[in-house]
């Protein structure tokens, strides 16, 4: 490839990391939304009906901890590919700002890599399970004090929470895996290419 096309493809990638920001963003809103609407249901409002806390609709609180996993599976999917792309813009352009983050503010605080862009997936990650142990939080005090629910239907609750918080760990764990491997792969790859062997071959070739 010409020097002109490594520019429109650099160009082309930096255009998709915004938009991936974007997105990301957009799924953060989507969650608030559905978070309140399902909320919202499950409180009865616009039924009419005073006494909706024991009726079917309480039940749509139990979609929450699912609805709020598969959004942080989507939002944590465009957080890969955000930085994937900053690697490679990193090693293949030298972009400055990726080389600014990398190389400068993460060392010269001596913090681990990533560390003044973590405060969004604290914000995505513990409101999922803040969520989840409220509801299950939930199914715990109804058997104690309000018995809302039918008999040992308070378990449902109790037990969708519970897999609700498992499942966002899961979900946390798999992600952080996976933004380790890119890290080990990309300090791999920063140290074949600064071996002298391999750099004399490069001025060979």
């Amino acid at each position: 490839m010409s020097e002109m096309e490594h520019k429109d493809q650099w160009a082309s990638l930096r255009t998709e990391i915004v938009e991936s920001q974007k997105a990301r963003i957009d799924l953060l809103k989507y969650k608030l939304l559905a978070v309140a609407a399902l909320g919202a249901f499950g409180l009865g409002a616009g039924h009419g009906d005073a006494s909706s806390m024991s009726s079917m609709y309480i039940y749509s609180f139990c979609f929450i901890p699912f609805v709020c996993v598969y959004i942080d599976l989507l939002c944590f999917h465009n957080t890969l590919r955000i930085l994937v792309i900053g690697k490679y813009l990193q090693s293949a352009c030298a972009d400055p700002y990726e080389r600014f983050i990398s190389e400068h503010l993460d060392t010269f605080h001596q913090r681990r890599k990533g560390f003044f862009f973590e405060m969004e997936d604290w914000a995505l990650q513990w409101s999922s399970v803040a969520l989840s142990i409220i509801l299950a939080l939930f199914g715990i005090l109804d058997r104690i004090f309000w018995h809302i629910l039918p008999l040992n239907e308070d378990r449902i609750f109790w037990l969708v929470g519970n897999a609700g918080i498992i499942l966002s760990v899961i979900a946390c764990i798999a992600y952080k895996n996976r933004v380790r491997v890119l890290r080990n792969c990309v300090d791999r790859c920063r140290v074949l290419d600064e071996k002298p062997g391999r750099n004399r071959q490069k001025e060979v070739s």
